[in-house]
């Protein structure tokens, strides 16, 4: 009965939030059984998808359907007394179909809209997210892609300040630079490959 989506890593732990009730859990992989430390207020069966922990722990979740990033703060995180309606706080807001999310150097959160064509940011202070770039990944002309419709799924930036999305219908991952003043520069698609259909997440390592 549980279905889970995005992973958050901080100190060398993983964290996920469950769609089934909304639960947090922490895991060690020292000692991999999970251990709820806190849950987030949505109804049971809600989907989750993006999830991130910023520089100093705390841990945002990605809601589709509401377009709302919560955050929960890492000082209650296992908290006895954890109280959902007190311990998470709406981030962000107006990011309809919110899935993949990445922090940059700056504090910014970069927000995918999956299943529309559409990149989003929001600084450090949170608050509603704006359109950084959008119509740059087209739905795929294969009908039979049975997840075409998510054009703009995940989000990875490298140490250039790059930002890049992956497009699950064709196997298309889109570099877009990113300018000083959080403007989208030149968009290149770096790979399209049949062999990416139907990825989702991306990740870019130190080097």
């Amino acid at each position: 009965t549980s279905a889970i989506e995005g992973l958050a890593l901080f100190n060398g732990r993983l964290f996920v939030a469950d769609w089934k009730d909304g639960s947090i859990y922490r895991i060690d992989p020292a000692a991999p059984a999970p251990v709820q430390v806190g849950r987030l207020p949505i109804g049971p069966g809600t989907a989750i998808l993006g999830a991130a922990a910023d520089s100093v722990g705390d841990l945002f979740f990605a809601q589709p359907d509401s377009g709302i990033i919560y955050r929960v703060a890492v000082g209650r995180l296992g908290a006895r007394d954890f109280d959902p309606a007190r311990d998470v706080t709406v981030f962000a807001t107006s990011v309809k179909h919110a899935n993949g999310i990445t922090f940059d150097a700056h504090g910014h959160l970069w927000i995918t809209g999956g299943d529309v064509d559409a990149l989003y940011q929001v600084g450090p202070k949170g608050g509603q997210a704006l359109v950084f770039a959008k119509d740059f990944s087209p739905l795929s002309t294969d009908t039979t892609m049975p997840v075409r419709g998510y054009v703009v799924n995940g989000v990875a930036l490298d140490s250039k300040g790059n930002v890049y999305s992956l497009d699950t219908g064709t196997g298309a991952i889109t570099r877009i630079a990113v300018k000083s003043d959080y403007t989208a520069g030149p968009a290149t698609v770096l790979v399209k490959d049949s062999r990416l259909l139907g990825a989702d997440g991306l990740i870019i390592d130190r080097n």
